[in-house]
């Protein structure tokens, strides 16, 4: 084999396996957007070399078929019922930016607390109240709320003072 043959064989090699990590980019991709940090991670742990990932994150983020801002407002818009605190948390976790992160609309958490409560006191109007504001505080709790937002909007509900 000539040195000519072998260098065309590694070329072709190495357009094959950059080929085949851009498929398992769009595999991925199409089950849902993905941030740029869980892409490299998820094309990494398939096996593929940091350089082939880069190239392949760099072709698709030209393509805009890769774009963290997006990724990470779509995240937020399908995550409403969460606070503020825990959307911030996962898209860090996700390998978001903070300067993205901080650009991000996320809505108020006060009314989502309202919302969530108003949704939640369908089910627990039922039980006796002091039952039911518990097991209300409980619930917007588990989603990351701010205990002092709770509290608020749990005197609003129950028109008390009392926590």
């Amino acid at each position: 084999m000539s040195y000519q043959n072998y260098a065309d064989d590694e070329e072709l090699s190495l357009v094959h396996n950059t080929q085949r990590c851009l498929d398992s980019a769009l595999v991925l991709l199409s089950y849902r957007m993905r941030s740029q940090s869980e892409l490299e991670k998820r094309l990494i742990a398939r096996g593929f070399d940091e350089q082939k990932v880069t190239r392949v994150v760099t072709r698709l983020k030209e393509l805009n078929m890769l774009n963290d801002k997006i990724f990470a407002e779509q995240w937020v818009s399908c995550r409403s019922h969460q606070s503020q605190r825990i959307l911030k948390r996962e898209l860090n976790i996700k390998g978001i930016s903070e300067d993205i992160i901080n650009t991000i609309s996320m809505g108020d958490d006060e009314q989502k607390v309202r919302a969530l409560a108003q949704k939640k006191m369908r089910t627990l109007s039922v039980l006796e109240p002091v039952q039911a504001k518990r097991k209300l505080y409980s619930y917007l709790q588990r989603r990351g709320f701010n205990n002092d937002t709770i509290t608020v909007i749990l005197r609003e509900f129950f028109h008390d003072g009392a926590q």
